[in-house]
């Protein structure tokens, strides 16, 4: 039942993140240029982060750092660690898919069009997708390394900032930073991808996956995993330590009570 509710939390985060994404594909091009749409865009991604932390849905890419702090805390072992790793992974998979399919394919929105002038929103994605798999499985784990360093670093002002209104200014210009520099994400990626997949035959199912996808999810984790998670732990393993005693003493306190 615990693996249904965070699959269902995955597919509600996916569509608060893709409804920023739509937004950006439909209206920014065609009004204010290239240039001045990424500038714009990165304003208008952070909204799906904030509207995934505000709702407690769950973010493969954030887990990175959150659970694999708790592993080395030994809040959980690493069969739990895994598997929820796992199901993180492919609840994000599920939802973006699905909603690539059903919203984004089913509406006829990114569809060629027969009147050239009015292409430009395909055109557009599939400018993007052929940009994505042309990098080399180097370039696009270093991207995505930087990327989630960005994102990972949301979710600890997240867990640090108390603070409603600096929770919102920090993390929005966290998100904005990754946004706007081109670094590749592994759950917007899938949702883009494979949105391009179902309407174009500019690239390949194996360039996606393997040229693309796979580096970046190799990127993403060790950014929260590895670059992040152990040097964040070692800084501060002492005040994990003490924070959990002063918890234990707190809980002794109220039995006796």
């Amino acid at each position: 039942m615990c693996h249904c509710f965070v699959l269902l939390l995955n597919n509600i985060r996916m569509c608060y993140h893709f409804t920023g994404g739509l937004f950006y594909y439909h209206k920014l091009r065609e009004y204010v240029g290239i240039s001045m749409s990424a500038f714009v865009y990165g304003f208008t991604f952070p909204i799906a982060f904030l509207c995934i932390i505000c709702t407690g849905s769950d973010l493969f890419t954030g887990n990175t750092l959150a659970v694999t702090t708790a592993l080395l805390q030994k809040k959980l072992g690493l069969l739990c660690y895994m598997r929820v790793m796992c199901i993180s992974l492919v609840g994000n998979y599920i939802g973006a898919v699905a909603f690539a399919f059903f919203v984004s394919y089913g509406s006829g929105a990114f569809s060629i069009n027969t009147d050239t002038s009015k292409n430009h929103i395909f055109q557009f994605l599939n400018d993007i997708a052929i940009k994505k798999v042309s990098h080399s499985f180097i370039e696009c784990i270093c991207l995505a390394i930087g990327c989630n360093i960005f994102v990972c670093l949301a979710v600890y002002f997240v867990l640090s900032i108390k603070d409603g209104s600096g929770l919102v200014f920090s993390v929005f210009f966290a998100v904005y930073a990754f946004a706007i520099a081109g670094y590749e994400h592994i759950i917007a990626n899938i949702y883009t991808l494979n949105l391009a997949l179902m309407i174009s035959n500019d690239i390949s199912f194996t360039q996606v996956y393997f040229k693309n996808l796979l580096p970046t999810l190799i990127g993403n984790y060790i950014a929260g995993g590895l670059v992040l998670a152990f040097p964040l732990f070692f800084i501060y393993r002492s005040c994990y330590y003490d924070y959990d005693k002063m918890n234990d003493e707190l809980n002794t306190v109220v039995l006796k009570t």
